[in-house]
């Protein structure tokens, strides 16, 4: 037995060893490889940190055998003063006394194109193996006589062909022989041992022949071809195909100095695959279904009366799946997509698929979630790819909702219902206006337990855990808009690859929809009717297509058969009904904007614009517009000072800032006095549910948000020793820092109630 690292081999003869690493076969793996060999490159890659895949292999340009185990991270190195070259960083074991880091160049998960002959194919072949038509010689007629030249040697008349495409590498699972050194025996014996059928010969042949000219012919004809269904050519990018004699695993050696510049990620490949290991706490969960979705599963992905059973045992003891592959189950489906009527998960981030797959506290998670969301922010931000983008305050709530896929159920009626904790929805992405507002008060407010953790205080005595979240009640512009599109396509970005194959439903649609209102004719029409009475409700028409769009995947990701299915990688059994009811909705959307700029009629208003600030501050402008009412004389008027009582006081829309709630019989509420000012506070304008109307108020109205430390403690003791009074919830969060220098033990916060007259 020897140890290359942390993985363990047994030597079966000459030249071939098994992979005995921590679990043996898994039950899956055929599934895995056939995903694999008619994969995208995205799903290549992501395939190769599932922990039942232990490597790849492939064959170098001296014709050797190469296994290479651990493979992650991408780096991009410069070849020559020219260039550069991405290499995924992977150990290379031909020599299974030490690690070897190499680079594997991409073109390990691109394919080679070529002719099979048909001893070759067979009924796994295709299922494995991306195979057209079966033709013979005297078929090449016409147009096709080009391909006569390229035909395998040895056949006859009656010799049946086929085009195929093929990966230029193949996975390894453990319990997997493998047979590095040169291309013999050896190695045709371990393909057959791993690969079902004859799907290691055919794959073997087809790296010997699938290159040179005959690939160049076939992709050179592909048109002519394809008239008779000889052979489709695959997309260019996504599967991209090799023509030149040059391996796809021309490895990359470090030299020192790259080794120097790379010791951050050659320590996270050492602790990948070491989490392979028997015992190891670490176990990265699974790739369900060989896509490109990182799933919890089968490693730690069910909550067990038994702590100490190994995890590759799955029993009738499992009590349902544990909080990481329930949370990894939930994004998938939130960040599902639909492709040819079928279930599609998203290209996943690799950097969210590290993370994923190691086991971590929430809080270790959720803190780790916000610096990738930060991360991303500003490596989008800065190429220009979401050049709108303004990331809002990151509330630990707001982060906990999002890095477990909680979303919201419900739809909202107004933009504040988007500040409870219910779940993730479209008012969490709406640029928050963070000048001298309560938003900012309230961000400094949460990062009181921060501090206290780095002051090494006691977790028993450290401040509750803040659950506040704020959003912006009011959107009035454009660029506020197209803000807003950026932001929700950033939060995806932060688990969805933003150059991945599959986007989410919500990128894709923040993606047309930006495509949309980025044209000039749409966005000068928007930028001069939006902040006009006639356009003030087309922000909200967009935002209530998006709240929409998030209760419908909250439905979604919150069912239990939902959930088993993304889980367990039957995503033919997860519904694609609310991904296609998203995407007619985008496209209707879209093609009511083109209508009206184009003169048509404008979009229709929405409940969340009639609730909305800004049409209660144009309603109260129209208010205050109105010529005053002519009357009788109002009795309650004062000759001294000329003023008028509230209630009867005329053309005034009135103005509060709540400050604090009051119960109690008596008619009016008592003030502070405020050290250093000659004006009594003026009750109405403080106290929740009440207005002043006076026009000329000879009382202080200073906002809360102005205050000076000095007048916030007098109030605070002012509220704390008058009985029924108490602070709204907008005024606690404000007066946070203060609270604590004069809340009495045991007197607790009040939501706002109805007053008794």
């Amino acid at each position: 037995m020897s140890t290359i690292g942390s993985i363990s081999y047994a030597f079966m003869g000459p030249g071939q060893l098994t992979i005995t690493g921590s679990r043996p076969r898994h039950a899956d793996s055929d599934k895995k490889l056939s995903v694999w060999c008619k994969g995208t490159v995205s799903q290549r890659v992501a395939a190769v940190v599932s922990s039942p895949v232990a490597g790849l292999l492939g064959i170098s340009k001296s014709s050797n055998v190469h296994a290479i185990f651990g493979l992650g991270s991408a780096v991009e190195l410069d070849t020559d003063s020219t260039s550069s070259v991405t290499y995924h960083i992977g150990s290379n074991h031909d020599d299974p006394t030490a690690v070897k880091p190499v680079g594997v160049p991409t073109t390990a998960f691109h394919n080679r194109v070529g002719i099979l002959p048909g001893h070759l194919i067979d009924t796994t072949v295709r299922e494995h193996f991306l195979v057209f038509e079966l033709f013979q010689q005297s078929d090449l007629t016409g147009d096709l006589t080009f391909l006569v030249a390229h035909l395998p040697t040895g056949g006859s008349a009656d010799t049946k062909y086929a085009i195929a495409v093929i990966p230029a590498t193949l996975l390894i699972f453990f319990g997997d022989a493998v047979a590095p050194g040169p291309v013999d025996e050896n190695l045709k014996a371990a393909l057959d041992d791993n690969y079902p059928g004859i799907l290691g010969e055919a794959w073997l042949y087809g790296h010997d022949h699938f290159k040179g000219p005959a690939a160049e012919a076939i992709i050179q004809n592909s048109t002519k071809l394809k008239t008779k269904n000889l052979f489709s050519m695959p997309d260019k990018v996504r599967r991209p195909l090799l023509t030149t004699p040059t391996p796809a695993t021309n490895f990359h050696r470090f030299s020192e100095e790259e080794e120097v510049a790379l010791s951050d990620d050659l320590k996270e490949l050492d602790n990948r695959i070491r989490q392979y290991l028997p015992g190891s706490s670490s176990t990265p969960p699974g790739t369900i279904g060989g896509s490109s979705t990182s799933v919890a599963h089968s490693t730690f992905g069910r909550k067990s009366r038994h702590k100490n059973r190994d995890d590759s045992d799955e029993s009738e003891d499992d009590e349902g799946l544990d909080d990481s592959a329930e949370r990894e189950a939930r994004r998938v489906i939130f960040q599902g997509n639909v492709r040819n009527g079928n279930f599609t998960p998203c290209s996943v981030n690799p950097a969210y698929g590290r993370l994923a797959n190691t086991r971590r506290s929430k809080a270790a998670f959720n803190k780790l979630y916000k610096e990738l969301y930060t991360q991303t922010s500003n490596l989008l931000g800065l190429r220009g790819k979401l050049d709108n983008v303004d990331p809002p305050i990151q509330f630990p709530a707001v982060v906990a909702l999002y890095a477990s896929s909680t979303v919201r159920t419900n739809r909202l009626t107004r933009l504040s219902d988007g500040n409870s904790t219910d779940g993730a929805n479209v008012a969490f992405e709406i640029p928050i206006i963070t000048d001298n507002t309560a938003a900012d008060n309230t961000w400094n407010a949460n990062k009181t337990v921060d501090i206290e953790v780095l002051l090494g205080e006691s977790p028993k005595n450290q401040s509750k855990m803040s659950k506040t979240i704020s959003v912006n009640e009011s959107v009035r512009d454009f660029d506020s808009l197209m803000t807003m599109l950026d932001n929700i396509h950033l939060r995806q970005a932060v688990s969805n690859d933003y150059h991945g194959d599959v986007p989410s439903i919500l990128s894709e649609c923040c993606d047309k929809l930006k495509e949309t209102l980025s044209v000039l004719k749409t966005r000068r029409y928007l930028r001069r009717t939006i902040p006009t009475e006639r356009g003030a409700h087309i922000p909200y028409t967009l935002i209530t297509f998006f709240d929409g769009v998030y209760s419908l995947l909250g439905e979604h990701n919150s069912s239990f058969e939902n959930i088993m299915a993304a889980h367990e990688g039957r995503f033919v059994d997860i519904p694609t009904q609310p991904y296609e009811t998203i995407h007619k909705r985008c496209d209707e959307l879209i093609a009511d904007i083109q209508n009206m700029v184009s003169g048509g009629k404008s979009l229709e208003t929405t409940l969340l614009y009639e609730n909305s600030k800004d049409v209660a501050a144009a309603k109260a402008a129209a208010l205050a517009a109105k010529p005053a009412a002519h009357g009788p004389p109002n009795p309650r008027k004062s000759p001294a000072n000329g003023l008028t009582g509230k209630r009867n006081q005329p053309g005034s829309p009135g103005e509060s800032d709540d400050l604090f709630t009051f119960t109690s019989n008596e008619r009016y509420a008592p003030m502070p006095v405020i050290p250093g000012s000659s004006k009594e506070p003026c009750g109405a304008f403080y106290r929740e549910g009440k207005l002043c109307r006076l026009l000329s108020c000879s009382r202080d109205h200073t906002k809360i948000t102005d205050m000076t430390p000095a007048v916030k403690k007098t109030w605070c003791q002012h509220i704390a020793a008058t009985k029924g009074m108490d602070f709204t919830a907008k005024a606690r969060q404000i007066f946070m820092g203060e609270l604590d220098l004069s809340q009495p033990a045991g007197k607790k916060a009040k939501t706002a109630e109805p007053e008794t007259k």
